[in-house]
């Protein structure tokens, strides 16, 4: 809330519920915002989680994953795991 939007016939309850409104509001389009960013990065993990499988079914070594996909040995050999499930 700016000094110049101010009424001043307001009282202070009222620009205290003007204030927290606005604070919800910003709040509420931050969360937005950082919701769809870890949506975003949850639906890569699972492309690659995907690709990854399908690697394995394809006979690759875990050595020749690491390099396709720059993940590190130990998430390779953990995909492997849950796929041979």
């Amino acid at each position: 809330m700016e000094a110049e939007k101010t009424n001043p016939s307001q009282t202070l309850a009222e620009i205290f519920v003007e204030l927290k409104e606005e604070g919800w509001e910003k709040g509420k389009e931050e969360g937005k915002e950082e919701g769809k960013e870890e949506g975003k990065e949850e639906g890569r993990k699972d492309a690659l989680k995907h690709v990854v499988q399908k690697l394995i079914r394809q006979n690759y070594s875990d050595k020749q994953i690491v390099e396709i996909t720059d993940l590190k040995q130990e998430e390779v050999r953990e995909l492997r795991k849950t796929s041979e499930e």
